[in-house]
């Protein structure tokens, strides 16, 4: 609790009770604030990059973000393009092997080689689900050049195949590999390009589709040509799945695994490649599962059609693919020809594409219409395959040639539908359903071709002209169905304050909202908005990941070395003046801080909950020793109370975000401290309205108290590391008004205390109806643990939260705070019952405080805490207040942890003289 605003806070009540017993301000308005957008969604990683709101904002200078742009290009195309070549490769060296025999020595008959050619794909689905939530955990670049080196690994092990069961197995395996090649390639579009340049990159990385058939021609021609003692179908394997594991090396070495962290890029360099991404609205990671969003993309009418869209889009794949040889041949010519007659094919594709893209980029409004425009040569090659006479050789192969620009639909559509996705968990859900539709058609369509057709498959080249006309169908719907999305969302937003001139894109750009709920992502046919991942996951499926989760807290057994997360969640007015006289208007609290913003008030305190604690600030944190996390908590970041008029927002997505990160990289405990209570629980300008102390024996209150601890429970149960959390769930009560007691027994009356004893019972029962395991953390006032511990069942899970602070009634100097630091050390552990945790401290004396007395006083906390209680978490970890202290420097030379670490004066060990 920033106990520095005690100073301040001598001000008297303004609280009132209706009729209820309810606790209401006198304010002219008493219904609950609703924030002016839902924006926050556990915010982006590139946030890391950005110290302040107007670091948020900061322009980029067009000349620097050309350059910056030109460097991501040459150190994300090349990779990328050269892998999808690969990718394709792989993908037709079946159909290679089939020419060069592999049918007659593996005896494979009747849909056997269908299979072969469907079975890739089965692996694919199979393991999606563990392979895109891998993708959302490990570093991006590493794990896909993993798999390319495994997936070239067991296309070689298909050279050493006897029989369909063993090459089956292979393919499948085959296909799990690649699993995450899509995806990934998709995540790494959106992670570095705006809207207008993802169409382009994608577009030349999806080039390299049709330049791989192309060079595997050229690869088979040579293949086919090697006079040696194996058949020609297991070099074909051999050299390609050498080449595909030596590339994988590659990727693994350099491909950088996001612009936050690029090797390649200056710390400058990164921020501009962040910042040039915030049109897109879409940011750049994030991590975390919300049902929410997973019953919004299944009410969305997009996401069954781009279902049916992957599936009649890959029907004619799935049959080119692996046929597409044996079509060839069909017309008469010899193997070796065969091989080089895939030459021109890949060559078309990689024009149609680089075509589709250019125009989609030079002309606004019309994707629609060019997906349409290039699906018009698939319907003419496959009618003149299907009619052509069997004996115009020349005229059926340029009908073969034609089916090759679908490959340019497809990389509209998928643009397409990331365009008109956004919310991180809604992305995910759709995405998983569109790339269900892929695999589905690419494992049905290899069985329209038939053995008994060969090799004029008359079923195969019917069913990708049908696929084509529904393909055709279903974009025309959709895009009218788009534009009418969009007028709606225009008109609403004209009638908005500032007009859609006066959209803030800034606001909204690294927050995790959908596309229904931030209007300022528009239904785009257009161009792409973000190729964002393609991650197939689910709550059952991240608990599975996370099954390995460590043991639940042994307070009496755990030390902790920890720091308070202040001045994030809940604001103070002393702990960053500068920011509070820019927002406050002159209020004392954050309770006059929303009433005078009004409906600013939740972008003003997102754009905070966004900056001010971020994953670099717990990067810090680690350096410094902190295993131990204690983050304060309005009540209203929990529930909604009427009358309240603190913000209700989306802060635990931002609390879910900071605590998952530092439990997942760091294994750090954490605290979540409900810092108030409905009503007040101390008068203090935190968490509630100065003056308010309506908490105390008022029914009301206690209910909507309850109902907090209810939601607390519900998020670390349903956190996937509930081992890894502490309730707190109320903080330093106080009834007596005489403020000149805090601090002392004499601030909770027995009444108070009471009605204290009361309530945190009522918790110690709800949490461990849920689960037992989870620990509750008792702040009892100023009232010691022997005072309440015979009151507590013997067996409760509890710890005790103990609060010493310095700076005012006690008389300390920077020469006798030491001396204070450690009597109050020895004292602090009550009876024993209990473990006891020292839950705030800092090292500011009441008079002639020193900077060189500050370091002496740190140390000696640190070790005097931990060596009688269950350690501390100092408050606070940052700190920029400038308010004067008794003697040298300001407030925020003595409660800034970081400030302290960067200044080397952490060193526990040197604490133990100041208590000798």
């Amino acid at each position: 609790m920033g106990i520095t605003s005690r100073l301040q806070s001598r001000g008297g009540s303004d609280i009132t009770k209706d009729n209820n017993n309810t606790p209401t301000a006198n304010h002219e308005e008493d219904a609950p604030i609703k924030p002016a957008f839902t924006s926050g969604r556990e915010g982006d990683v590139a946030q890391a990059l950005f110290n302040s709101p107007d670091e948020l904002h900061e322009e980029v200078d067009p000349s620097e973000a050309r350059r910056v742009l030109w460097k991501i290009d040459l150190m994300i195309l090349p990779y990328l393009a050269v892998c999808y070549a690969f990718f394709y490769i792989d993908k037709t060296t079946l159909s290679y092997a089939a020419i060069f025999g592999i049918n007659e020595d593996l005896n494979l008959h009747g849909t056997q080689y269908s299979w072969l050619s469907s079975i890739f794909y089965f692996g694919f689905l199979a393991w999606a689900l563990p392979t895109n939530l891998m993708l959302q955990r490990f570093p991006i670049g590493k794990y896909l050049g993993i798999n390319i080196f495994m997936w070239g690994v067991f296309l070689m092990i298909q050279a050493a195949c006897h029989n369909f069961a063993t090459l089956a197995v292979l393919r499948a395996l085959g296909g799990a590999a690649e699993a995450c090649a899509d995806p990934a390639f998709m995540l790494i579009t959106s992670m570095w390009y705006t809207r207008r340049e993802q169409p382009v990159r994608m577009g030349l990385w999806y080039t390299a589709n049709g330049l791989g058939i192309a060079l595997g021609g050229l690869l088979g021609y040579g293949i086919g040509n090697i006079k040696g003692a194996l058949p020609s179908w297991k070099y074909e394997f051999i050299v390609i799945g050498a080449l595909c594991s030596a590339w994988g090396i590659v990727m693994f070495i350099f491909l950088p695994d996001s612009p936050v962290n690029a090797p390649g890029l200056t710390p400058r360099e990164r921020r501009i490649a962040v910042e040039r991404l915030r049109e897109n609205q879409t940011g750049i990671e994030n991590k975390h599962l919300k049902p929410r969003q997973v019953l919004e993309a299944f009410t969305d009418y997009k996401m069954y059609f781009f279902f049916v869209l992957g599936c009649v889009c890959n029907i004619p794949n799935g049959g080119i693919s692996n046929f597409g040889t044996i079509i060839i041949q069909g017309f008469g010519f010899s193997t070796l020809v065969t091989t080089l007659m895939q030459i021109p094919y890949g060559v078309l594709i990689a024009i149609s594409i680089l075509t589709c893209v250019y125009l989609n980029d030079r002309f606004e409004n019309r994707r629609c219409i060019f997906v349409l425009l290039f699906l018009i040569p698939n319907l003419a090659g496959a009618f003149g395959l299907r009619f052509v006479p069997a004996d115009q050789k020349v005229g059926r192969l340029i009908c073969y040639y034609l089916t090759g620009p679908y490959n340019a639909a497809f990389v509209l559509i998928l643009s397409m539908q990331i365009a008109n996705t956004a919310g991180h968990t809604k992305k995910v859900v759709t995405n998983a359903v569109l790339f269900l539709g892929y695999c589905t058609g690419n494992i049905a369509g290899p069985f329209f071709y038939k053995e008994s057709q060969k090799p004029t498959y008359p079923l195969g080249i019917w069913s990708m002209i049908v696929s084509h006309l529904i393909e055709a169908v279903l974009i025309s719907a959709l895009g009218l169905l788009l534009r009418r999305e969009n007028k709606k969302r225009d008109r609403i937003q004209s009638q908005m304050e500032g007009g859609l001139e006066g959209r803030d894109l800034g606001a909204t750009a690294f927050l995790d909202l959908t596309d229904r709920e931030n209007l300022n992502v528009t239904a785009s046919y257009t161009k792409a908005v973000a190729m964002a991942r393609v991650i197939f996951t689910s709550i059952l499926l991240q608990a599975f990941f996370d099954f390995a989760a460590g043991q639940y807290l042994d307070w009496s057994t755990y030390k902790a070395n920890g720091v308070n997360l202040g001045g994030w969640l809940v604001q103070e007015s002393t702990i960053d003046t500068t920011w509070w006289a820019q927002y406050s208007k002159g209020a004392p609290d954050e309770w006059g801080l929303c009433a005078n913003q009004g409906s600013l008030c939740g972008p003003v305190l997102e754009r905070r909950y966004a900056t001010w604690i971020t994953p670099a600030v717990i990067d810090q944190l680690y350096e410094a020793g902190v295993n131990t996390l204690r983050i304060p908590t309005t009540y209203a970041a929990w529930i909604e109370v009427p009358g309240s008029q603190l913000y209700s927002g989306d802060q635990i997505s931002f609390l879910r975000n900071i605590a998952t990160y530092a439990i997942t990289r760091y294994g750090m405990h954490v605290i979540i401290d409900v810092h108030s209570l409905p009503g007040g629980v101390n008068g203090m300008p935190f968490g509630e309205a100065e003056g308010h102390f309506g908490w105390f024996n008022n029914q009301t209150a206690f209910g909507y108290s309850l109902d907090v601890v209810d939601a607390v429970i519900s998020y670390v149960q349903g956190s996937g590391h509930p081992e890894s959390y502490t309730i707190a769930p109320i903080n330093e009560p106080v009834d007596n008004p005489d403020l000149s007691f805090f601090g002392t027994p004499l601030a909770l009356t027995d009444d108070g205390a009471a009605w204290v004893l009361q309530y945190i019972l009522a918790v110690i029962s709800r949490v461990s109806a849920v689960n037992p395991s989870i620990p509750v953390m008792f702040q009892g006032s100023f009232r010691g643990e022997a005072y309440w511990s015979p009151q507590l069942p013997s067996d409760a899970n509890v710890v005790f939260d103990v609060h010493h602070y310095y700076f005012a009634g006690r008389g300390t100097t920077s020469q006798s705070i030491t001396s204070y630091i450690c009597s109050d050390a020895e004292k602090s552990p009550g009876d024993g019952r209990f473990p006891v945790f020292i839950g705030e401290w800092s090292v500011q004396a009441e008079l002639d405080n020193t900077l060189a007395g500050r370091e002496r006083a740190l140390n000696t906390g640190l070790y005097a805490f931990a060596a009688h209680t269950r350690g501390s978490s100092y408050w606070t970890a940052k700190f920029f207040g400038n308010a004067t202290v008794d003697g040298e420097g300001t407030q925020a030379d003595y409660w800034n942890y970081l400030a302290f670490a960067e200044q080397g004066m952490i060193n526990p060990s040197e604490g133990e003289d100041g208590c000798s």
